[in-house]
């Protein structure tokens, strides 16, 4: 995907938090100046609630005929008008293997797990005509095409992709992120408060791994697969567990939200954050100059930090 420039000053950081990596972190966080709001996963009632609620959350099927069967690979496209296509692979071994999803000029690649299963991914680039490409390794880097096909899609709305599960924002109605979600937004009476909510325990509960950025920058950060679960009960992560999580529970109430990867400056930080589809013109807590209804960035990792100066961000994809 062609990438986009966005400049944001922290002070007027309209919503949430993203989510730097450790070379912003530098100067460390300070846990005592964070807003933070509580949650009592034990309180046995409240849990039924939010279980009542996630069983009626709207989640991926994987069916219908497939349009590209390639060895132990199936795409189908059943639910394209939602936005989303789903991959189903059996155990693909050593051999790397990518999905390309190519709209007009944009395009957006995936690698496909090695022990297999299935993928939910979003056509975020509207309705229109999309080429769905099978890539298998080759040598080293390089990739040979081992089948593609064609499909065209109308998506009911721009939002449906946002506001589903996928391989970046994983969930299920069963999981613990889900149902944190739900319990923290229990009585809020708007979009805003809910954001709210789950944005200031994100940024109170998860604290930012910086062993764990090391690992996974001196590995390949962009296979990296965030799981909000995982990252919810360890209370620890980097950008993408930051994202993945506030993102997952944004989507289980309701409210669109994207995770964006990119680059973030100064340093040229591989990066990941938030933006937030809100109604209303008020943030409680935060500086929000966006009046009606519309997208604003969520940096949770840069609201972790507490840096302060000018931040630049560059948007490569949205999941």
């Amino acid at each position: 995907m062609r990438s986009s420039r966005l400049k944001i000053r922290p002070g007027r950081l309209a919503v949430l938090t993203a989510l730097i990596l450790c070379c912003l972190l530098a100067a460390g966080c300070s846990s005592d100046a964070r807003q933070t709001v509580e949650l009592d996963m034990t309180d046995s009632q409240a849990v039924a609630r939010a279980r009542e609620q996630a069983a009626r959350l709207p989640m991926p099927q994987d069916d219908g005929e497939p349009i590209l069967v390639s060895g132990e690979i199936a795409i189908r496209a059943a639910h394209a008008d939602q936005g989303y296509i789903t991959l189903r692979c059996g155990g693909l071994g050593e051999t790397r293997h990518k999905l390309q999803v190519v709209k007009d000029e944009k395009s957006c690649y995936y690698d496909l797990p090695q022990d297999g299963g299935t993928l939910v991914c979003p056509l975020q680039m509207g309705s229109g005509s999309y080429r769905i490409a099978l890539y298998r390794q080759a040598e080293g880097d390089k990739y040979a095409q081992i089948g593609s096909a064609e499909l065209e899609a109308q998506i009911a709305s721009e939002f449906s992709p946002y506001l589903i599960p996928n391989l970046y924002v994983d969930y299920d109605r069963d999981s613990q992120s889900v149902l944190a979600g739900l319990m923290l937004a229990e009585g809020a009476q708007s979009d805003v408060e809910v954001a709210d909510r789950l944005y200031r325990y994100v940024v109170g509960a998860i604290s930012y791994d910086k062993q764990k950025a090391g690992r996974v920058e001196a590995g390949e950060i962009t296979r990296y697969l965030p799981d909000p679960d995982q990252t919810l009960e360890a209370g620890t992560g980097i950008c993408l567990d930051y994202a993945a999580l506030f993102g997952s529970m944004l989507r289980a109430n309701g409210i669109p939200a994207k995770l964006v990867t990119g680059y973030a400056e100064p340093g040229h930080i591989y990066h990941a954050w938030n933006l937030v589809y809100l109604e209303g013109i008020g943030w409680v807590g935060m500086d929000v100059e966006s009046p009606g209804r519309s997208w604003v960035l969520a940096d949770t990792t840069f609201a972790v930090s507490g840096s302060a100066g000018d931040a630049t961000y560059f948007t490569v994809n949205e999941y």
